[in-house]
């Protein structure tokens, strides 16, 4: 068993490293070409030190590239101040994150996750321990309501799950995982990949960030219908420690939030997005 679990973890690892190592040649490759979007401030919103104009390579013969990173719909989200109820979050407005996914399990939504690239979504790896059949899941990019078809909704089929290797059910520890698909969605303007730092990015304290998905709307409550969405300050992981415990934060763990509590993404299951 154990010659066994080592060889599964290896196997694991090579095939994490495999991505990682095509999003960054892809990001490398096109990082000369940036600048390119220098006239479209107004319908980008770019992370602080990412890049906002990066355009992702066709793995996919003759099939439509998708267009810029962080290329959003509208000229900006709602700002969401605590005020007691994502949890305390607004509605989002339509194309506000064209980077939000629903993932389904049989159809059925499961988690959200992040359009990384043309073919890699990210999201949590602790969505797949009870299926890990690629043939079950799928991806669904411009996805708004819940409830109806969306204009420029495409449901994309999965090709290969990847879980961190290190990923730990019990402490969440490592949670993240990357869905490759089996062909890239349709250029439209509410589907667009999200930008990636330079390299590695430590926000500083305070720094906004923005929690979106179907999350609850309250403690224990259903799933919204549609996107919802809040922003919250990053919180030191001292400050962290102190209101959740040492055991619950883990070293590849960050939080955000109010200490005073009001808005966070309650999930059910892992129904955010990071943003």
């Amino acid at each position: 068993m154990t010659s066994l679990s080592s060889r599964g973890t290896r196997v694991l690892e090579a095939a994490l490293e495999s991505a990682q190592l095509a999003l960054e040649a892809a990001l490398a490759e096109h990082r000369q070409r940036l600048q390119a979007c220098q006239d479209c401030s107004n319908q980008t919103q770019p992370c602080p030190r990412m890049q906002s104009s990066t355009v992702l390579p066709n793995t996919h013969g003759d099939q439509p590239r998708l267009g810029l990173c962080g290329h959003q719909a509208l000229a900006a989200p709602n700002v969401t101040t605590a005020k007691g109820k994502i949890v305390g979050g607004s509605v989002a407005p339509r194309g506000a994150w064209p980077w939000l996914v629903s993932v389904r399990l049989d159809g059925e939504l499961m988690c959200g996750g992040v359009l990384v690239a043309a073919t890699w979504v990210l999201t949590a790896a602790h969505c797949f321990t009870g299926n890990r059949n690629e043939l079950a899941w799928t991806v669904v990019v411009g996805d708004y309501n819940l409830g109806k078809q969306d204009e420029g909704e495409q449901e994309l089929p999965v090709s290969r799950i990847i879980t961190h290797p290190k990923f730990n059910p019990k402490t969440f520890h490592g949670d993240v995982a990357l869905l490759e698909l089996t062909r890239p969605p349709v250029p439209t303007q509410g589907v667009s990949p999200v930008c990636l730092p330079d390299g590695p990015l430590e926000p500083a304290p305070g720094t906004p960030c923005y929690i979106t998905g179907w999350g609850s709307l309250y403690e224990e409550g259903p799933a919204a219908e549609v996107v919802m969405e809040a922003r919250v300050p990053l919180l030191s992981q001292d400050a962290c420690r102190g209101a959740l415990g040492r055991d619950l934060l883990t070293s590849a763990m960050f939080c955000a939030g109010y200490l005073s509590g009001g808005i966070d993404s309650c999930q059910v299951p892992a129904r955010e997005g990071p943003n």
